[in-house]
């Protein structure tokens, strides 16, 4: 099992620890939790589509940069740039409209006191995730590893030259 979908079963686990009524506390750290297993997925995507996904073919220093290179910033603007985005496939774009959506939820879930959260919410997130990630695993790989160049590096103007 890989890092990713342990933290959605994390997410899960949370929820249920709690019985039929979970906390406020378990749900936003079960909500909180779901924004980084996308986060980690699209780590990983990013690290095996660029390095290698097997140990024997890749070097452990060059994938765990590309791993750790991925910034929550950087990533949710560039999934923001619809006139980007709008040319990668359907699960593509809804894995990149879902991460920034999560994020922007997460941040609710660790940073405002007042919001609440319901166990129904916070299960469709999860569900929600489960369903984008699979969606963008199954995505050609030639796109998938164009999301990924897109997500992790800072576009530069083209420079312009006087003649």
């Amino acid at each position: 099992m890989q890092y990713h979908e342990d933290l959605l079963l994390l997410s899960k686990r949370v929820l249920e620890q709690d019985g039929a009524k979970p906390s406020q506390a378990s749900l936003r750290r079960s909500v909180s939790t779901v924004y980084y297993a996308l986060f980690h997925s699209l780590a990983k995507a990013g690290a095996d589509l660029l390095v290698g996904e097997t140990n024997g073919s890749r070097s452990t220093h060059a994938w765990r940069q590309v791993y750790r290179g991925l910034e929550h910033g950087l990533a949710r603007t560039a999934c923001g740039r619809w006139e980007i985005m709008r040319e990668f496939p359907l699960p593509i774009r809804d894995f990149g409209e879902f991460f920034v959506a999560m994020q922007q939820t997460r941040n609710i879930a660790d940073y405002d006191p007042y919001k609440t959260f319901t166990k129904s919410s916070a299960e469709a997130y999860i569900n929600r995730a489960k369903e984008v990630m699979k969606g963008f695993d199954e995505a050609p790989e030639k796109d998938r590893r164009a999301f990924c160049v897109h997500v992790l590096f800072k576009p530069r103007k083209e420079e312009s030259r006087k003649i």
